[in-house]
């Protein structure tokens, strides 16, 4: 069966007006698609429609780009602390601003001594070699 004749049984199924059935009859070439398809050879229509069909899947299941949590013009917000004018991130919900993570540590010393104290002299720094395991310095010993 021709691709025209295909078209036509197509135009008298889904009930097509006459001048929209022109239209499209118009745009298609008066060539038959079994003179084009037997110029190709079977693995070459095998590569395009395996070429199709990928494209189809890649459009289907790309990645869709994220939506920034906040307006990317307006990332910080300005915050009056006593006199002085600091920013903030625009993703929290109040001004307050966190000075400490924990009360005890306010310097690098103070870390150290804190993870040295919660560790209990446990592994602090390690280092390997490529291809062999990790070997720990503890608390101590750093």
């Amino acid at each position: 069966m021709h691709f025209q004749e295909w078209l036509r049984s197509l135009r008298s199924s889904a009930g097509l007006k006459g001048s929209e059935s022109e239209d499209l009859w118009s745009l298609l070439p008066s060539l038959p698609l079994s003179s084009f398809s037997l110029s190709l050879s079977s693995s070459s229509l095998l590569g395009l429609g395996a070429l199709a069909s990928l494209t189809a899947y890649w459009l289907v299941t790309r990645p869709r780009p994220m939506r920034p949590p906040c307006d990317l013009q307006a990332q910080s917000v300005a915050v009056n602390v006593s006199g002085s004018c600091c920013r903030r991130s625009a993703l929290l919900k109040d001004d307050s601003l966190l000075e400490f993570y924990y009360d005890d540590t306010k310097t690098a010393y103070d870390m150290f001594q804190r993870g040295l104290k919660i560790s209990g002299n446990g592994p602090c720094l390690g280092f390997r070699k490529p291809g062999q395991p990790y070997q720990w310095i503890s608390y101590t010993e750093v």
